[in-house]
């Protein structure tokens, strides 16, 4: 009787999968990125509420594959069991204080709650106060990632599975980029996943910095180590595409701090930073489509400049509150009409435009208080992945040095590029941001008795 009974079950099972696998077949064949975004989708439900870990893996790769251009909410669906699952797990684990970034970085978390707080207060004097409350509940999405990754990240090897879905999920989405032909613009530059070259080049060179990371991390299996290789071809191939003079200095930011944080490695980091800027500049001089080159090669305004004038006249107007969180669109065309010349008043009337720098735009719409508790969001996070490379050097791990190393190589690029983009809510950069403390916290644990801050050897 029992098998009788188990048979019926399993072949429902099978044929539930076989429909499912048919199902995205079918999909795969009218959208390749959709296809997969479901099937991670699907996955993601599963293991969410199971590992909080796996989960925030799993969320990495949807981020990367940027379905809400497809007019889909999987992502904001996937945030909200992300955040179920650090709910639960918080929860069966009461008592473990150093899982908890609240006990264990008390100031910082008030720094945080205080940036979000002044982000929502600024709705009272914006001009736009739903937009300054969205603004604020975004900013309070993101700042929860640091809660999450802390209680994700307390292993090396929960911090080896979180570098590594940055790079294969990197991979995937250049390899999108790459095969799909409408992830091309119409002035020859791939878009690739984010419809955007500047901040789809960003997100390469993150995955580039961090897949040569892991390539170099021996703890990782043979085939880890192979599949990040694959996942940094593929990212150097599809970023040269993109024409981004933002991911040009990105890279380029990221090849003078990998030789700047090289340590005991810093010969072969220099050799290798040489051989890929002879590859670019040969690329780019000789083989690069005629719209690319004259993008990167010449400095016509593209109408960022206006756009930074704008920001100055609103500071110089509201230098203390600003004109309010994501109020910059909303407000721009108030500040048109002063001394000064504007030549792209196209981006302020007709498309009104992002300022362009995440900096100028925090001061320009929260003021100095804004900018600074910015400012010591990520003056924290650095200093924690410093602090990381130091402990993971003094403990003598050459392995977590090594990603730690990357990880700080990976913020200062993105932070470079976010001088020329306004991005001040993007996942990527707020989940790396958020990885520092982690990583902290990982190395503390493992830190031989003795002078914790003993110098790397840079």
């Amino acid at each position: 009787m029992s098998f009788a009974l188990a048979d019926p079950a399993r072949a429902a099972w099978a044929a539930g999968l076989a429909v499912a696998g048919a199902g995205l077949g079918i999909l795969a064949g009218i959208d390749a990125r959709l296809a997969v975004g479901l099937a991670l989708g699907v996955a993601f439900v599963l293991i969410a509420l199971t590992s909080v870990t796996l989960g925030l893996c799993l969320f990495i790769a949807l981020e990367f594959l940027q379905l809400s251009g497809l007019g889909l909410s999987v992502e904001k669906m996937a945030g909200g069991l992300l955040a179920l699952s650090w709910l639960g797990a918080m929860a069966l684990r009461r008592g473990e204080a150093e899982r908890s970034l609240i006990s264990a970085h008390p100031a910082f978390t008030g720094l945080l709650a205080f940036f979000v707080g002044w982000s929502l207060l600024s709705a009272l004097w914006a001009a736009a106060p739903d937009v300054a409350l969205a603004s604020g509940l975004r900013y309070a999405q993101t700042a929860v990632f640091f809660l999450i990754v802390y209680t994700a990240v307390h292993t090396r090897q929960q911090a080896l599975w979180v570098v590594g879905a940055f790079v294969l999920s990197a991979g995937l989405a250049a390899t999108l980029g790459l095969v799909l032909p409408s992830e091309v613009s119409d002035e020859g530059r791939l878009e690739g996943t984010y419809g955007e070259p500047n901040e789809y080049a960003t997100y390469l060179v993150v995955g580039l910095v961090l897949a040569v990371t892991l390539a170099g991390v021996r703890a990782a299996s043979a085939p880890l180590r192979l599949a990040a290789i694959a996942a940094g071809v593929l990212c150097s191939g599809a970023f040269l595409l993109t024409g981004s003079r933002a991911g040009l200095v990105a890279m380029g930011v990221a090849l003078f701090m990998g030789v700047l944080v090289g340590g005991r490695r810093r010969i072969g980091t220099m050799v290798a930073v040489v051989l890929v800027a002879a590859l670019a500049a040969t690329y780019f001089v000789s083989f690069a489509p005629a719209g690319i080159q004259q993008r990167v090669f010449t400095t016509e305004s593209s109408g960022r400049t206006d756009l930074w004038r704008i920001a100055g006249r609103m500071v110089e107007a509201h230098p203390v509150l600003g004109v309010g969180a994501g109020n910059f669109r909303e407000s721009s065309i108030d500040y048109l009409i002063q001394p000064g010349v504007i030549r792209r008043d196209e981006y302020i009337i007709d498309r009104p435009n992002l300022v362009h720098n995440i900096y100028l735009g925090a001061l320009a719409e929260l003021g100095v208080v804004g900018l600074l508790l910015f400012g010591g969001i990520l003056v924290f996070s650095l200093l924690c992945a410093v602090r990381a490379v130091r402990a993971f050097a003094h403990a003598g791990d050459r392995d977590m040095d090594v990603l730690a190393r990357g990880l700080l190589v990976a913020i200062v690029a993105i932070l470079a590029a976010d001088f020329f983009a306004s991005e001040p809510y993007s996942k990527q950069l707020w989940l790396l941001l958020a990885m520092s403390p982690g990583l902290l916290a990982v190395a503390r644990s493992e830190e031989p008795p003795g002078d914790g801050d003993a110098a790397p050897s840079w």
